[in-house]
């Protein structure tokens, strides 16, 4: 297929998809916002309320973040509804009486919304899609926050373990390292978390249609676009939260499955195609929001919100003090995880001493590892939020990979 065709079926795809967000979008803004969606969110407010004086919810830990702030914005904004259906989708208006963005201040304005909505003033997330409102504004219309935890966490569960066997086919050194990576950032604990669920459910279930789908001729024709098509989710559903998560995961997925030789040009063009790629449904997506915005609105505040987060104020030595900070997140808490990495770097080099091989796709699995760390130094002022460690899970998969790789299993 020629270059131009790819071109313009990717482009097509991109705008294809945003169409299919507006579509979504507009539909759950037409779902009633009285009765059983209310009453379910109301019975949630007990459940966040605990939360909101708990910094650390999770083992009282920095590295096991729950991220109620936000989540409370998405069920605030769930219960908004003005009559016009894609005017709300283009805004996502929610409900405000304070403009402090503090937790205690955020569980306030849930209540205003809930129960004293002609007392509070709106506000906007305009930037984005936040698909997460959209699939929350149903869900809340059968259940609360609680059993919506349960669910998402379940979902999470069963996709990782059908992706654990589907990779064991190919090997432990491909299993070993994708279950480290997600063991140190507790992915599928952090999946409870509405604002992380969408990263990380769309990370497994690519890493998991790739690794079905791989040696198929239709994918080696397609792969372009399923790099598009998962960019674009990532920043439609919960963009800036952890999105190189998406991209690394499955990228080391692909080069550990194919394991094609550093020395040949081709596996690092395809590697530097389908990440350019992914950018192009990230990207492509931010624009084709903010141009709605512009044109129906009047203005736009993507962005401006894409340049607040990179920081252009920060020097190199914050962005180096943000990264080493995130580090220490993901290695918390440091009395049971360090050991756990010990042993296994123990193993790994006896692995190696004892059945060592030859392998020459090391320098592709670094590069991909090396992602969430350029993330971070570039979108330093967002990388600031504790939930960022997550997209460590590519470095730690990646230098495991490598180790693991190198041993051959079948002579221990």
């Amino acid at each position: 297929m020629c270059g131009i065709k790819k071109i313009i079926i990717g482009v097509a795809t991109v705008l294809l998809l945003n169409l299919m967000y507006l579509l979504f979008m507009m539909a759950t803004y037409c779902l009633p916002t009285q009765g059983q969606l209310r009453d379910n969110i109301g019975d949630s407010l007990s459940v966040w309320v605990n939360e909101v004086n708990c910094v650390k919810p999770l083992f009282d830990d920095y590295g096991f973040y729950l991220d109620s702030f936000s989540d409370m914005i998405w069920a605030n904004a769930a219960t908004i509804s003005t009559g016009d259906a894609f005017k709300d989708t283009v805004r996502q208006p929610y409900k405000v009486t304070s403009q402090q963005f503090t937790d205690q201040e955020t569980y306030n304005n849930l209540v205003a919304a809930l129960y004293y909505a002609d007392e509070s003033s709106e506000s906007e997330y305009s930037r984005y899609w936040n698909l997460q409102i959209g699939w929350i504004k149903i869900l809340f219309q059968f259940v609360t926050i609680r059993e919506i935890r349960f669910l998402l966490f379940s979902l999470t569960s069963i996709i990782a373990f059908i992706l654990l066997l589907v990779l064991h086919r190919e090997g432990r050194g491909i299993v070993i390292p994708i279950f480290g990576g997600m063991y140190m950032t507790s992915l599928i604990l952090h999946s409870t978390c509405l604002s992380f669920f969408g990263d990380i459910v769309i990370a497994l279930s690519g890493m998991l249609f790739i690794a079905c789908r791989y040696k198929t001729e239709w994918y080696k024709k397609w792969e372009y676009l399923v790099y598009i098509v998962i960019g674009s989710l990532t920043f439609a559903n919960a963009p800036l939260v952890a999105p190189v998560l998406t991209l690394g995961m499955c990228l080391l997925v692909s080069v550990l499955l194919r394991k094609s030789s550093d020395r040949q040009a081709s596996s690092w063009l395809l590697l530097i195609t389908d990440s350019v790629c992914w950018g192009v449904g990230y990207l492509g997506t931010l624009l084709f929001k903010q141009i709605l915005s512009q044109i129906i609105l009047g203005y736009q505040t993507g962005t401006d919100t894409i340049a607040q987060w990179i920081g252009f104020d920060f020097g190199i030595g914050d962005r180096f003090r943000i990264l080493f900070n995130n580090f220490a997140r993901l290695f918390s808490p440091q009395v049971v995880k360090i050991p756990i990495i010990v042993l296994f770097i123990v193993f790994a080099v006896w692995g190696i001493i004892k059945a060592g091989r030859k392998i020459d796709y090391i320098l592709q699995v670094i590069f991909i590892s090396m992602y969430p760390i350029g993330w971070i130094l570039l979108v330093a002022r967002h990388a600031q939020h504790y939930f960022t460690s997550n997209i460590l899970c590519v470095f730690i998969a990646g230098v495991s990979a490598v180790l693991v790789s190198k041993i051959d299993f079948s002579k221990l």
